[in-house]
């Protein structure tokens, strides 16, 4: 089995209900380098995502800081 945790809101959700805090262009950056570490680290075990989009961008606590952001959704 797998066991992850919830992730309360979605990179989409929060730009779509406007919740997400205003953020410099520092965290910007760092919000990109994140993401794309995350998919760097899924190349390294033979995996591609296929999917990266808001929508599977997960939040997994306050919305005001980009290192709470994680990529998910992995598809089948």
């Amino acid at each position: 089995s797998i066991v992850m945790r919830w992730a309360p809101s979605t990179l989409q959700q929060d730009l779509s209900t406007r919740t997400r805090a205003p953020w410099k262009i520092r965290d910007h950056i760092e919000f990109a380098e994140r993401i794309a570490r995350a998919a760097a680290g899924l190349h390294k075990l033979g995996i591609l995502h296929g999917d990266i989009r808001p929508a599977n961008i997960m939040r997994m606590m306050s919305e005001s800081t980009p290192g709470n952001y994680h990529l998910g959704d992995y598809g089948s």
